[in-house]
């Protein structure tokens, strides 16, 4: 009786977890209402459900195997059969215990009736009744979507299409308009309710869990909420002084560098970078001072006097 359901799953009784839902998986693609319409399909499905329900569940694959099916029915008294089998070991029996479950009888209306004084007969509605599988949630599924820095930072409505294969159904392409949260990050998910596979047995469908890449951008760099850029600046200017542009996720905006900027030198713009429900980033606009590749003869006569000035 103890293989019962390990059999309906094809499996051996020390199968993991793994290898348990590895099985359902596999007959469900089989037997799943969707791919086969038999009436034998359906009936096989419910004892897959059925099985797949106790076994993934590991309280529930306890009891089984340690008392059978009776053990997953209504009104089962683990408790008291555990006394029972503890107080029969003790009288001394010898040469092991019956059927497969440790127990020197089975579960039939005489021992229910001695256990429960003249229970068994009336017990029948309960511990002989049809099992009746649970309402279980269905499996949630994952998926990856890729999104452009500025919608990241800055969310809004995306479509998103992507193929989803549960190992169940056929893949599917499928297309949602997904809102994107201000400011998500990379890795960040975003859940899609009742997007999974099916509920089991009148259970609500599981969800959808979006994995969030954010495509890499030409202009801006992030580092949490802060956002890093790079401004080129000609060398004259970093010299002597003056107003450049910079990009900003809101737009270009004009800063002042003073007489003298070096190379890699920050300019912090508060408030200019990622905000999002809790806080608000700064930018920082870095400088990159660039040469000219050739001079004119007048420009190399110019800053060789600067140079000699230098020297003194």
């Amino acid at each position: 009786m103890a293989q019962g359901l390990y059999e309906v799953l094809g499996i051996s009784k020390d199968a993991t977890e793994k290898d348990i839902k590895s099985a359902y998986k596999k007959l469900a693609k089989k037997y799943h209402p969707d791919l086969n319409k038999t009436a034998e399909a359906e009936a096989k499905m419910k004892e897959i459900n059925k099985a797949y329900e106790i076994l993934s569940d590991q309280k529930k694959r306890e009891m089984y195997d340690e008392f059978g099916e009776k053990a997953i029915e209504a009104d089962f008294n683990e408790e008291i059969l555990n006394n029972y089998k503890y107080s029969w070991a003790n009288q001394g029996q010898q040469g092991g215990f019956g059927p497969g479950n440790g127990w020197p009888f089975g579960f039939d209306d005489d021992f229910l009736s001695s256990m429960f004084g003249g229970a068994g007969q009336g017990s029948r509605g309960s511990f002989y009744q049809e099992y009746q599988p649970r309402p279980t949630k269905g499996e949630d599924l994952n998926a990856t979507i890729n999104i452009d820095f500025m919608k990241a930072v800055q969310g809004g409505p995306e479509t998103v299409s992507f193929t989803i294969n549960d190992g169940i159904n056929p893949p599917k392409n499928v297309t949602y308009e997904v809102k994107i949260p201000q400011g998500i990050r990379e890795g960040q998910k975003i859940r899609l309710s009742g997007k999974g596979l099916a509920g089991l047995n009148g259970g609500p469908d599981g969800d959808l869990y979006l994995n969030v890449h954010i495509r890499p951008d030409k202009t801006f760099r992030r580092e949490d909420e802060d956002i890093y850029v790079e401004v080129p600046v000609d060398f004259t200017d970093a010299l002597l002084g003056a107003s450049v542009d910079v990009p900003t996720i809101d737009g270009t905006v004009s800063i002042k560098i003073p007489a003298g900027t070096q190379p890699g030198q920050k300019f912090r713009l508060k408030g200019k970078g990622v905000r999002t429900a809790k806080t608000t980033g700064d930018e920082y606009a870095q400088i990159k001072v660039t040469l000219p590749k050739e001079l004119t003869d007048e420009q190399k006569e110019l800053i060789e006097k600067f140079k000699e000035t230098q020297m003194k």
